[in-house]
Formats: C-alpha cells, structure tokens, sequence
C-alpha cells in the first residue's frame, strides 16, 4: 500500500504544503511570506519566519493525513543565499535581489562567458554567484562564514544535516554543469572554499528525520526525507510524469520557459540556463523577472484593490482588442533577464494618447507580460506543446490567451507544480493520462495567434 507522501514547497512569495496519496492530493495550504527591502538593492526573507511559516502549516494538518505520511521532500526557489556566521544565520537574500548588479556590470565579459559555459547558469545579479561575489568583495561577512541557501536550511531543520541537491545547487551558477559538483575554478576566483558549502547530492538521497521534528508534527520516527530539488525544475518534470510533454510555462511572480531532456546546449549570446536534474535529465530554458509581479503592480495603479481588479480582468480581455489599441507596454520592471540580461533595464508604456483608455492599458500590461514571453519561444520550444502552471494562470481567461499570444498548444493542470513533480520525481509512478477530469487542453485560436505574431514582430524595439 502506498503510503502518503508530504511536499513543502518554499516559493518566493509563498510557503505551501501538499499530501498526496496514490497520485491524488488528499491534503493542500498555503502561507504567504513577507520580504524584506533596504537601501542598495537587498531584498531578503528572515530563515526564522520560513521555519515558523512551515511549523505553522504542519501544525494545521490533521492527525489522519499526517499520518499517512511516510516520506517527506521540498522544493525551493533558486538562486537563495544565506550567510551562516558561527552557526547563527537571519537573513536569505532572494534571486531579486539587486545588491550585485554593480560588481556584475564590472565582471570581464570574457570572465561571465567563461563561467556561464562551466555552469549553465547566466551570470546576473539574480545569481548566487553574483551576490557571494558582492559579498567577497565588499567584505561584508568574516572569512570563515559558511554559505547556506533555502534547501540547506530546510535539510539542516529537518535532518541536522546540511546538504544540497543538484538541481538547486545547479542554479547557483558555482556548480559544474557536467559534472553536478561544485566548480573548482569558480569557487577560487570567489575565494571560497568547497567546505563553506553544503555538500551536493543527488535529489533523491534519503536522510532519517530528526526526533524533534517527529514529536512536534506528529510525523512517523521511519519517515524517509528526500533532499529534493528547485522549484522551476520540478514543475518541468510535473508537465514531463503527468503528460508526457517535455515543454513548460511556468508564470509566477516571475516566469520561464523550459524543456527538460536528456541533452543540453549552451549558447553565449542568448544565455539560456541549462540545470542539471538527475543523471539522464537537465531543465533547460530562459527565465523573466516579469511574470505576476507586474500584473500585481498594475492592480495597485489601476485598481487599489487587488480582488477587484483581477475580476475585472476577464471582462476587460473580452471588450478590448487585441493590440490594446496601439499601446505598448513593456514590462521590464524588474530589469530583465532572458533575453536582454540587463538588471537596469526598465519598464513602460509607450504609444499613449488622449483618448486611450484605462481598459486599454491594463490589457496592454497583460500583453506585454506573454509577448515577452514569446521572444523566448523560438530557442526554446519552438512550436511543440507546452504544460502551464503558476499562480497566473488562477485567471482561467488568461490560459486561453497565452496560447493565442504563444501560437502553441498547452495542457493545463493543477498537477503540473512543484509538489506533484516532487512526488513524481521520487515516489511515484509516471501517469502520462490526458483523460484525467482535472487536464484542460487548450488550443490556440489561430486567427488571434496570427494577430499576436503581427504584434509581436514590431513590439520590442530598443
């Protein structure tokens, strides 16, 4: 009999937590973060608060779920760093953080190349390796400091053993692409040594769970804990086990789009990252800052109110045209990174006039957003069908739209996250079945398709 398997889940805006049993998830909640801003860029979350979010959450769930569980595993947000200080440890500085930016723009080309080619992972501030090195440079924390991220916190809280799985440390942009453990000339050139790092393991390595936490969760003394593996990773192999599609669109607070396969290539120019997964499997793709933060931006502008606003959507998609109108919105807020890799990259609208409307902007914010997008679809799905996931697409409206705007066919699913590729990558069986009730096809409408590839080819000019 199967047993009942717990995901956790620490995105960049949320914590949440799933028991799934025989391939259906019997159990879900969900608890925002807060994060933190400061002057120079750093935007960070506190390790004290995640760990009490995911106490709370655990706490929660009913004794008759709980105790089903007989495995357990997380998924966490790239690009995290942590100093560690003589055992003591606050503040995670997220992928957004923009501490680096400077010391990045300073880096020899020839040098970001060179390391991008031995990693996989483009050299950006978002990067871990751009904010150890702004750290290194401006000697912010003492020689000795261990360097820790999301998943060596959660291993350590969990196990008391601090570890690593590949697919996370490869998006540090320190790991050897090739061979899945820490590079040796990226870590001198950051004056590093491999022992202020947690140990990189594969992602289904099985740790015993602590005592404490099996008293305080009410969890089973034999529960077995997986190391696990990133958040963008897993929901690529979430749309791979349940659909069989190697394509994927994942629009959150940020977005990518991905392809996950045996092989991977690696491309200076376009600077498409390349992770490594497992053995026989890398997640290739190119990331945008710019995913639901800017339709969360745009709620607070045009709207004050959240709720109101994202009601109001659907009705404004159906009464405005496509093209908005002749208004533009590009949505770099965030800087950018694929295509562009530039951090001071900025947003806007352009084309605006006397009789432009307030529906017409918002709809060209939402644009904006997927045309963006399709600037990455060429290098890295092409034309094949792609699974959706993400909180964007809670909008059922906005589905429908991003395989108008995208030209490709899609799979949506609620299955299609980082829980679910959690259970799949370590658990449980592939279920490649299109018939299940909770699978919604989706089809591009190919007038509005040709429509959006007229749009497309003139938006983004700079």
């Amino acid at each position: 009999m199967e047993q009942g398997f717990l995901g956790i889940d620490v995105g960049s805006t949320a914590i949440k937590v799933g028991i799934i049993v025989k391939g259906t998830s019997i159990y879900h909640s969900s608890q925002a973060l807060t994060t933190y801003d400061e002057a120079g860029g750093a935007r960070y979350q506190k390790a004290t608060e995640i760990l009490q979010t995911i106490a709370g959450l655990l706490s929660e769930i009913p004794r008759e779920f709980m105790e089903q569980v007989g495995s357990l595993s997380f998924s966490v947000a790239m690009h995290s760093l942590m100093p560690v200080v003589n055992g003591q440890f606050d503040k995670i500085f997220l992928w957004s953080d923009q501490q680096a930016t400077e010391v990045i723009r300073q880096l020899p080309v020839a040098t970001a190349r060179r390391f991008y080619l031995r990693s996989g992972t483009p050299i950006h501030p978002m990067s871990t390796f751009a904010k150890l090195l702004y750290f290194q440079q401006a000697q912010t924390y003492p020689e000795n400091t261990s360097w820790w991220g999301l998943k060596e916190l959660l291993m350590d809280y969990f196990t008391g053993q601090v570890a690593i799985d590949v697919a996370t440390a490869s998006a540090t942009g320190m790991c050897n692409v090739e061979s899945g453990q820490w590079d040796e000339e990226i870590l001198a050139y950051l004056g590093v040594e491999k022992g202020q790092l947690a140990p990189i393991i594969p992602v289904n390595q099985v740790f015993e769970i602590r005592e404490e936490r099996v008293k305080q969760f009410g969890l089973k003394p034999q529960t077995s804990v997986y190391c696990g593996a990133s958040d963008g990773c897993l929901a690529a192999y979430a749309g791979l086990a349940t659909t069989g599609i190697a394509n994927s669109l994942t629009i959150g607070t940020s977005a990518a789009l991905r392809s996950i396969g045996p092989d991977h290539k690696l491309d200076v120019i376009q600077q498409p990252f390349a992770y490594r997964l497992t053995d026989k499997l890398f997640v290739s793709g190119g990331p945008s800052n710019n995913g639901g933060s800017v339709l969360a931006w745009a709620s607070g502008i045009f709207s004050g109110d959240s709720s109101t606003f994202f009601r109001e959507l659907p009705e404004i998609l159906e009464t405005t045209p496509i093209g908005a109108g002749g208004v533009k919105f590009y949505p770099f807020l965030n800087g950018e990174r694929a295509p562009y890799w530039d951090a001071e990259l900025t947003g806007g609208f352009q084309n605006l006039r006397i009789t432009t409307t307030r529906q017409e902007m918002i709809r060209s914010v939402v644009e904006g957003i997927l045309l963006n997008l399709r600037t990455l679809k060429p290098s890295i799905i092409g034309s094949g069908a792609l699974t959706l996931s993400g909180g964007f697409f809670d909008t059922p409206e906005f589905a429908q739209l991003t395989v108008d705007v995208l030209g490709n066919e899609a799979v949506l699913s609620k299955e299609n996250e980082p829980i679910f590729g959690l259970y799949y990558l370590l658990v449980g069986a592939k279920n490649p079945d299109l018939t299940l009730t909770n699978v919604e096809k989706l089809v591009p409408n190919r007038k509005k398709s040709e429509l959006y590839e007229m749009l497309h080819q003139g938006y983004f000019k700079f």
